[in-house]
């Protein structure tokens, strides 16, 4: 599965532009990037995944008086660990896979 997850350098040129509010180092996020591709290929079965639009409650797009938002209907022992001492936190993402990358993954032919 490695060689399927794009290299670190196209993680830092696309990370920020898609969470402006995110303010994080980018060593920060290629080590989220290395954390998730690891928890994938090597624990793939204790990785928890659940599409967006199948736990969001409500949702806004931007306007003038407020950033955009997303709600999420999440287990409450997810809150819970959060919320709780940050030495025993689970890693909890957001990731957005663009619908050109899922294009790519059904086609037949080699694209770059």
């Amino acid at each position: 599965m490695r060689g399927k997850l794009p290299p670190p350098a196209a993680v830092t040129a696309t990370m920020p532009s898609c969470f402006r509010g995110y303010n994080a180092e980018m060593d920060d996020i290629l080590k989220l990037h290395r954390q998730l591709a690891y928890a994938l290929e090597k624990h793939a079965p204790q990785v928890e995944i659940a599409p967006a639009e199948r736990i969001s409650l409500e949702m806004a797009r931007q306007n003038s008086k407020r950033p955009a938002y997303l709600k999420l209907a999440v287990p409450d022992d997810l809150v819970k660990n959060l919320r709780g001492n940050p030495d025993h936190q689970d890693l909890v993402l957001l990731v957005r896979v663009p619908k050109a990358v899922l294009d790519r993954e059904e086609s037949p032919i080699l694209l770059p």
